[in-house]
């Protein structure tokens, strides 16, 4: 018996039952958005493709964090038009996990310099972002552990 889950096709009941389409499709997108990141620890630097137009023609890939120091889990915000865009991830620096952000007003032609929003002394990852359609107004938050808790910080910018 098999069922039709948008493109992926389940072909017996244990597929269906576990949810396999759903499992197969994220995996999928998992891969493809982590291309970036692997190309990104294999070389040490987070890369940022490009896209230069609506076609498929990309720009040279732009490295975004420091040569020397694993960065990961990159995420992407956007305004609605696309002019403005936000990338943040945390990186190890030695010592410590760190948060990083970096902001593009040009549609991502140009980056600005990097900067680290996390607190030194204290691992903080897995970064999240939200962005107004304007690209005016953007938040990002963190977990960090403190020595005793885990904690939650979040840092606002204004563009």
């Amino acid at each position: 018996m098999a069922e039709d889950w948008g493109g992926c096709q389940a072909t017996s009941r244990w597929q269906v039952g576990w949810g396999y389409c759903r499992r197969h499709t994220f995996y999928v997108g998992f891969v493809m958005r982590r291309l970036l990141l692997v190309l990104g620890v294999l070389s040490g630097v987070l890369l940022m493709p490009v896209l230069a137009s609506a076609s498929t023609n990309w720009s040279a890939a732009v490295a975004l964090s420091e040569a020397g120091q694993s960065a990961y889990v990159p995420l992407v915000a956007m305004s609605a038009d696309g002019t403005t865009q936000t990338i943040t991830w945390y990186r190890y620096d030695g010592a410590d996990l760190r948060v990083q952000a970096t902001t593009s007003a040009d549609s991502g032609q140009t980056w600005s310099d990097v900067e680290t929003l996390s607190e030194v002394g204290q691992g903080a990852w897995y970064p999240e972002m939200a962005m107004s359609a304007d690209g005016t107004t953007q938040t990002i938050t963190w977990r960090r552990y403190d020595g005793a808790n885990w904690r939650v910080q979040t840092t606002n910018g204004d563009f």
